[in-house]
């Protein structure tokens, strides 16, 4: 086949992809795969329509509070501080399109403050009478209980989900 003819049935898809994964660099933290949002709120909906009640709120915070430890370990090991910590992953989670993450309020003697995320990730292509951030909050408390060695329980009092500016969090120990 001439060069002309294959070039022809090329995917430009495929074409994409295939640029991408000759640029990537295997040392970098962004191994990985691209969800999309739509994707992402597709699979949640899956979830709860298979299980009943409380079950996907508790499925998706549990599949969450993991991703948080294993994220606080990573950027623990080069952290100067909890508050270095923090900034750095408010920094990863914007670059990697998660949302605007801000901490207000933090008091590392008690354990408690609050979280602002703006355009989060489980806000988009979803509306709902009631907070939708399972899987962040579980990621946050995952992320906060390993940062301050001890259990931490998140709630959401805001979701941009369900018409608030923005989503917050409020954080305290066990």
């Amino acid at each position: 086949m001439s060069k002309e003819a294959e070039e022809g049935r090329r995917n430009p898809h495929q074409d994409e992809a295939t640029k991408t994964h000759r640029n990537f660099d295997a040392s970098s933290e962004l191994d990985g795969f691209l969800l999309r949002f739509e994707s992402f709120n597709r699979i949640k909906r899956g979830i709860e329509e298979t299980f009943a009640g409380s079950a996907p709120v508790i499925i998706s915070a549990a599949m969450g509070k993991p991703c948080g430890q294993h994220e606080c370990r990573k950027i623990m090991r080069n952290a100067e501080s909890k508050d270095a910590a923090l900034k750095q992953l408010s920094e990863l989670k914007k670059k990697g399109n998660w949302g605007e993450i801000s901490f207000h309020e933090i008091d590392y003697k008690e354990t408690s403050g609050i979280i602002r995320v703006e355009k989060a990730l489980e806000t988009r292509d979803r509306r709902s009478d009631s907070p939708v951030c399972h899987f962040l909050k579980g990621f946050l408390a995952g992320f906060l209980s390993h940062l301050f060695e001890k259990p931490v329980a998140v709630k959401e009092t805001k979701c941009s989900g369900k018409g608030d500016e923005y989503c917050e969090f409020m954080f305290n120990k066990l």
